[in-house]
């Protein structure tokens, strides 16, 4: 192991094309293709259903509140969280099964900023719905090798370390 590497927590990054027994347990991969949701849940501000959301709240400073000012900042940064459940990664060459941390649940949170802070709270967040496309990277817990005839449902195990969307599936 490389002094960057100790130093930095850095380890290599194995991009996945076919995913049939190609890696091991323990190894850190990126998975990229389309949401598929085996649970869902409402997202507090637009009630659409996700499988991740990202919520953060603002509420203006004493200077925004005098001048007028509408920006958010890190000052005034009141609530950071996020909420998720295990979800899929389709691809052309198999299916992935994501595990998340599930978090906080967003709707208890957003009615007790509402509750603290009222109309001054500025809240957003950022969602991640079924058949979007996702690029996960995560260590691999389990990777399948198993007879056809008592094949799981997924080809691979992830327990993800980071998610993103990278856009909608047209």
């Amino acid at each position: 192991m490389s002094l960057w590497t100790r130093l930095f927590g850095r380890s290599r990054v194995r991009e996945i094309d076919a995913w049939r027994g190609q890696v091991e347990r323990g190894a850190t991969v990126s998975v990229t293709g389309v949401v598929e949701a085996e649970e869902t849940f409402d997202c507090p501000l637009t009630q659409e259903i996700c499988v991740a959301a990202a919520y953060r709240a603002h509420v203006p400073g004493f200077v925004q509140r005098a001048y007028g000012l509408h920006a958010g900042g890190a000052m005034n940064l009141v609530a950071n969280a996020t909420q998720a459940v295990d979800f899929f990664v389709r691809d052309p060459t198999g299916r992935a099964r994501v595990v998340v941390d599930p978090g906080r649940e967003l709707v208890e949170l957003h009615v007790e900023m509402l509750q603290r802070y009222g109309f001054e709270l500025q809240a957003q967040t950022q969602r991640l719905r079924p058949g979007d496309r996702v690029m996960v990277r995560g260590e691999v817990l389990e990777s399948p090798r198993s007879s056809p005839m008592r094949a799981p449902d997924h080809d691979l195990l992830i327990r993800a370390t980071h998610y993103e969307s990278i856009g909608d599936v047209a």
